[in-house]
């Protein structure tokens, strides 16, 4: 195992085991679907699971624990802020294939590009985790008179890059309805919702 990667082996994970590693550029380290749900449930099915997560701020006195919910939580220092974020990329990537994972499961469109330049080149397998309508997040950032002008551009953009990433990955996961439209590249798409399914009463 390489210098850069986290070694909670020790702490008697089954070393046998497939190691998948949940990748987030901006999570906290217990979120509530990333850790709670997705990585507590492949913990229960037998799977070695890691959360390679950015350290909580500086003002945040309480630090996070080793694991949670059959999950290992990595925190990671990164810069603040969305300019820091995407100045992480690189290093994200760097530390993703620093831990040799079978599969890398990314929760945010830099931590998808990040597990995508990780896994160049080896058989590391990818699934994007789809929460959001991306395309539309950066309409109330744009200037309000322009936004007529631009939103449509800014969402084309955005879509031809959710296209592109899902093309390359090996599935993408989507939390909701409707979500599934600029994804419909990925070879394999799966819903994986944030709510119960209803039961018959």
């Amino acid at each position: 195992m390489n210098a850069l990667a986290p070694s909670p082996l020790r702490a008697g994970a089954r070393a046998s085991a497939p190691l998948v590693v949940m990748l987030s550029a901006a999570h906290p380290p217990e979120d509530v679907r990333v850790v709670g749900k997705e990585g507590a449930a492949l913990a229960a099915a037998g799977w070695r699971v890691w959360h390679l997560c950015p350290q909580p701020a500086s003002g945040v006195t309480a630090r996070p624990p080793a694991q949670s919910r059959g999950v290992f939580l990595v925190p990671y220092r990164r810069r603040p802020g969305w300019l820091g974020r995407l100045l992480g990329i690189p290093a994200l990537a760097r530390r993703a294939r620093a831990c040799d994972a079978a599969v890398l499961h990314a929760s945010e469109p830099d931590s998808w590009l990040a597990a995508l330049i990780a896994a160049r080149g080896r058989d590391t397998r990818v699934v994007l985790d789809v929460h959001e309508h991306y395309p539309s997040r950066l309409d109330h950032r744009l200037p309000r008179a322009l936004r007529p002008v631009l939103a449509p551009l800014a969402r084309a953009a955005i879509r031809r890059a959710c296209r592109a990433m899902a093309a390359r990955a090996d599935a993408v996961v989507v939390a909701k309805d409707g979500l599934d439209e600029d994804f419909r590249a990925a070879p394999r798409l799966a819903a994986v919702r944030n709510y119960a399914e209803p039961l018959p009463l």
